[in-house]
């Protein structure tokens, strides 16, 4: 903490741990997801379950990518 009572900002190790978090709790998030999907559907062969995978990563990726872009804008006034 600093002399104002802040705490300080965490070094760059401390930000590789962080998104290394973050990505670890998005694969199993992803696992979750495309195992619930694939159990709806359990006559799926290997192709619709790739697909399924696929869906679930672009649907996440345009989630995260969306909330970026209205982080950074809501940032910008």
């Amino acid at each position: 903490m600093t002399a104002q009572g802040k705490p300080q900002p965490g070094g760059p190790q401390s930000d590789r741990l962080r998104w290394l978090g973050r990505g670890v709790v998005v694969a199993i998030a992803l696992w979750f997801i495309a195992d619930g999907l694939s159990g709806m559907w359990p006559g799926a062969g290997t192709v619709a379950r790739v697909m399924i995978v696929v869906a679930v990563v672009l649907g996440v990726a345009f989630a995260v990518v969306g909330l970026r872009y209205l982080a950074r804008r809501g940032r910008e006034g």
